[in-house]
């Protein structure tokens, strides 16, 4: 029963978290944007491109994800117009010939050039080293130091070797660019708005979620309140279902089946987040850094349930019965679904 709530659930986020991320594709003419744009579109190869002049726009969706992806020509008097397509985007994607040396210095060179825009900053580049079925192909290492990507320290960088023709590495690509959606702000910015478990209950407030990228810390914005003073119990649990009220949320979030323990310890729940600390007037306003809560994968928190409880959580150590399972935080006062904000 339990597994068949799971899939729902599951599937109910797959329909009320989409998002829609914006690409832009860039990169000399004849490196292949436009039969990788083709073939992300519809699985297949064309001899029959035609190179792009302009640029084009498609629509394709990938499970929750719609991505917009912008196709910029690559010919010297469309560069000017890449800077202006990439603005507010969620990720750059720069094409090369892998197997064209000759043209190595200028990929280089516009890359750099672009990268250099202040309107540009911090916006993750995805360069691919396309044709990677061609015998005098670069690899991935010798293409990083060709394109001396290591020396950009004010993004996040990655770089794989694939062929649109021969759809290798398509599917990394796909994932790299859906994992994408939680890396700008203004796309996906997740957020929980309490509600107490009961009408005699008078608890309410925010808890927004960042996190800058997929292996960093995610940074978590509390404020609550009407509360009593003192320390509570704070949790991600399993289910985004308040339908009962917040005994619906199902136990912590755990993932890796671990004990009950505190935001520090290694054996510990990805949901255990400590406790939080009301002062007198009842009010709850910190920020937590925690490297267990994930917004993007497999673990992510997107659609499950952050819950404040009556009392202090123990962090496990507390040799009480429920020490190891709930921290014996107390009944849960208030609970909201984390979902996607504007």
């Amino acid at each position: 029963m339990a597994s068949i709530l799971k899939s729902f659930l599951d599937w109910l986020r797959s329909l009320f978290f989409k998002t829609e991320l914006e690409l832009t594709l860039v990169g000399l003419q004849n490196s292949g944007k436009t039969t990788l744009v083709n073939v992300i579109a519809s699985g297949h190869f064309s001899e029959d491109m035609i190179p792009t002049v302009g640029f084009n726009m498609r629509k394709v969706t990938k499970g929750s994800v719609t991505m917009k992806l912008w196709d910029i020509g690559g010919q010297p008097r469309f560069r000017s117009m890449w800077e202006r397509y990439c603005r507010g985007v969620n990720a750059i994607v720069f094409v090369v010939d892998s197997a064209d040396y000759e043209k190595l210095g200028a990929a280089k060179q516009e890359l750099r050039n672009l990268l250099d825009k202040p309107q540009l900053a911090s916006i993750p580049v995805l360069v691919l080293g396309n044709k990677n079925d061609l015998d005098d192909a670069l690899t991935v290492e010798e293409l990083i130091e060709q394109m001396d990507l290591k020396s950009i320290n004010n993004r996040e960088v990655s770089c794989y070797s694939i062929s649109a023709k021969n759809q290798v590495n398509i599917d990394i690509t796909l994932q790299w660019l859906i994992k994408k959606e939680y890396l700008r702000g203004a796309a996906f910015s997740p957020i929980a708005v309490f509600n107490p478990d009961n009408p005699s209950i008078k608890v309410g407030g925010t808890v927004t979620f960042t996190q800058e990228n997929e292996n960093g810390p995610t940074q978590i914005d509390v404020k609550i309140e009407g509360l009593t003073p003192g320390e509570h119990g704070f949790h991600v649990h399993e289910f985004g279902d308040n339908t009962n009220g917040c005994t619906s949320a199902g136990p912590h979030f755990n993932p890796n089946s671990k004990q009950h323990g505190a935001p520090t310890d290694e054996n510990r729940h990805a949901g255990d987040l400590g406790n939080v600390t009301a002062s007198a007037d009842g009010k709850v306003d910190t920020k937590l850094t925690d490297h267990q809560i994930k917004l993007s994968g497999p673990h992510s928190v997107i659609g499950r349930t952050i819950v404040i409880h009556a009392d202090v959580d123990d962090l496990g150590k507390g040799g009480h019965e429920l020490s190891l399972s709930t921290g014996n935080a107390g009944s849960r006062l208030a609970c909201g679904v984390i979902g996607i904000s504007k």
